[in-house]
């Protein structure tokens, strides 16, 4: 039984521990490579630089706009 627990308590902290390990890196990957490729062009093979910069077209806009 002590073994049973420890290699379940064992897997649970390895599986939680990867999976916000690879989060962390994601948004920080994902941020990151957002903040080089700022400019009108932007190769990002992702679509959240694309909603950013709507969001910016948006805020920008409503701010001229009033």
């Amino acid at each position: 039984p002590f073994f049973f627990f420890f290699f379940f308590f064992f897997f649970f902290f390895f599986f939680f521990f990867f999976f916000f390990f690879f989060f962390f890196f994601f948004f920080f990957f994902f941020f990151f490579f957002n903040e080089i490729s700022k400019g009108d062009e932007c190769n990002f093979p992702f679509d959240f630089c694309v909603t950013n910069k709507i969001n910016i077209e948006i805020h920008t806009y409503s701010v001229t706009y009033k």
